[in-house]
């Protein structure tokens, strides 16, 4: 069973492979990863992809439901569209001594709860049905997305080391050097 499973699992990566070299044919691709999301997912919070340390590699990511069900995916604002927000909700000396990780992590907190518990939002939603087979693209850095209901999917994110971008300025660390700078700069000017 485990060899039949662990053939099958080959059998898709190789067959998704080629297209996804065509697709992202420009890039220069440093470290490889594919991730096999097997367990079920039930309303998860909106937010945009945080992590703990900063990824300073940017990364070609392609999403495929493997499930006989439809994945559903909810999604809001984009990072443009929740900078702009922010910059009314969260006063720029709250910025300071934040890390580009910790001020990702801000931004969710600011605009889609405080935590796990408080994490219920009123902002728009667009829904995403995506059928068994089907394919999608995201920075999820950059989108704000929420996995409503899924159960079997395949993630492939290839990292493309920064100098290799074709536009280094919509890195995310990139956007949020720009978002504390500019923020911090119109703060000065309201205090003026």
């Amino acid at each position: 069973m485990a060899i039949a499973l662990l053939q099958q699992m080959v059998s898709i990566y190789k067959s998704v492979l080629p297209a996804y070299r065509e697709i992202f044919g420009d890039y220069s691709f440093d470290r490889h990863q594919v991730v096999w999301r097997l367990n079920t997912i039930r309303a998860e919070n909106m937010h945009v992809d945080t992590y703990k340390h900063e990824n300073k590699l940017h990364f070609a990511r392609m999403f495929i439901n493997l499930d006989s069900q439809p994945r559903i995916w909810q999604t809001s604002w984009t990072i443009r569209e929740i900078l702009a927000r922010a910059k009314v909700m969260i006063p720029s000396e709250e910025l300071q001594g934040l890390t580009r990780g910790e001020v990702w992590t801000k931004l969710n907190k600011t605009l889609f709860g405080k935590n796990s518990k408080q994490w219920w939002d009123n902002e728009p939603r667009h829904i995403a049905f995506f059928h068994p087979g089907d394919v999608w693209i995201v920075d999820s850095r950059q989108v704000s997305h929420q996995i409503f209901y899924g159960r079997r999917a395949l993630s492939i994110d290839f990292s493309v080391p920064k100098e290799h971008m074709r536009n280094r300025e919509v890195h995310y660390l990139a956007i949020a050097d720009r978002f504390c700078e500019e923020h911090a700069l119109d703060g000065a000017v309201r205090n003026n």
